[in-house]
């Protein structure tokens, strides 16, 4: 009899362990779908916004990767630049600590990974630079817009913004080139806009093709004549050396512009653009920060010296806000080639958030701050000569 007891208790606690697995198995469930319909809400809501964009531009949505079997969310190409835009919605609210946004206990580290590697995947197949764009549906970012590394996070309220801000210039005959490149590989009966079939929401309107995009038509396309191998070898002789000339008038230009305004640093004007760092005069092996001095009141730089034997660092000071302000956008010019080569965005006086990079003692690097506004425009950029330290670092 005692035994009978014994075996309907056991039997009893077993179809309990058995109900309490099921329950928290349920309650896994739940949150796995409640996570499926926030995906399923986050990609039409980014791409109505993205398709709001004006008629030079062109949106692409679900966009397969070349090469991979990997799709991107959204490719935005223009003529300011390319972007790739991936749309992200949480629960709760982010917080920026140590370079870096938590999400509860968890870094979004592998977020940006996975974006920066979609944009660096689609410019080796296009020969073109891709700007990383993480875009959260909901108001959970501590500000609208920063920098982590290369890619740009951003709330849905700035993306417009932010996909319309020039990184380099490209021409109509590049964009419809690029834009074949993204679509080529793609089957006949699967358009470059539509969304994924099962795992993806679709948008509420069909999104822009990118054959609607205004190109002038293509010339008719003749067989060249057929050239002897001399004359061809002649050709390409001529092709590089309008190429050295080309790159011999460029870096001439940039240092005439470049002693222009060191000739004005030397003149104590009020509109002057020029700042003057002043060295540190502390001997401690540890980070020191000198404050620039300025004749007018002008975006500013104060010189660090991270670590001794690596060079200065020069942090930008927050120049000031006024209405209609997003972010400032800051470029420095590079010494071999002209080019811009962007340090990202400063959206508060922190100025965390930007790569700056070291140079050597008594160095000059001309700096351009281009002011963004909110309704999707900017301001005039701002040229800065800054000249590092003369004593060492």
């Amino acid at each position: 009899m005692r035994d009978k007891q014994r075996t309907e208790r056991g039997r009893g606690s077993t179809a309990q362990q058995k109900a309490d697995r099921l329950r928290v198995r349920a309650e896994k469930l739940s949150r796995q779908a409640d996570a499926w319909v926030n995906g399923a809400d986050r990609e039409p809501s980014v791409g109505r916004r993205l398709n709001e964009l004006p008629r030079d531009y062109v949106v692409l949505h679900n966009v397969l990767i070349p090469g991979t079997n990997t799709r991107s969310d959204h490719v935005v190409v223009g003529g300011g630049g390319i972007y790739v835009v991936d749309s992200k919605k949480y629960s709760g609210r982010l917080v920026y600590s140590n370079k870096m946004l938590w999400h509860g206990r968890f870094p979004i580290a592998d977020k940006l990974e996975r974006v920066q590697w979609e944009a660096d995947c689609l410019a080796d197949a296009i020969g073109r630079p891709v700007v990383a764009v993480l875009c959260y549906v909901d108001q959970v970012l501590p500000q609208p817009v920063t920098t982590l590394g290369s890619v740009i996070v951003c709330r849905l309220s700035s993306l417009m913004t932010v996909v319309r801000s020039s990184h380099m210039t490209i021409s109509r005959a590049d964009i419809a080139s690029i834009v074949e490149v993204l679509t080529k590989e793609r089957t006949d009966d699967e358009p470059a806009s539509i969304a994924d079939e099962g795992d993806r929401a679709p948008l509420e309107s069909e999104p822009r093709p990118a054959s609607t995009f205004a190109l002038e038509p293509p010339e008719p396309s003749r067989r060249p004549p057929r050239e002897r191998r001399p004359r061809r070898a002649w050709h390409l002789v001529k092709v590089v050396i309008a190429c050295v000339l080309g790159l011999l008038v460029a870096a001439g230009a940039v240092f005439l512009f470049s002693t222009w305004l060191s000739n004005r640093t030397d003149k104590p004007t009020a509109a002057s653009t020029t700042t003057t760092v002043a060295p540190s005069t502390t001997t401690k092996p540890a980070d020191t920060t000198t404050p620039t001095t300025v004749a007018a009141p002008q975006p500013q730089f104060l010189a660090t010296c991270p670590q001794p034997g690596q060079g200065w660092a020069m942090v930008p000071v927050w120049p000031g806000t006024f209405d209609g302000l997003a972010f400032y956008d800051y470029s420095v010019q590079s010494i071999p080639d002209g080019a811009w080569i962007r340090l990202g965005v400063l959206q508060s006086p922190d100025p965390g958030t930007l790569n700056v990079p070291a140079i050597a003692s008594g160095d000059k690097r001309i700096v351009r701050i281009t002011p963004a506004l909110r309704n999707g425009t900017a301001g005039d950029p701002i040229f800065v000569v800054v000249t590092a330290p003369t004593d060492p670092c």
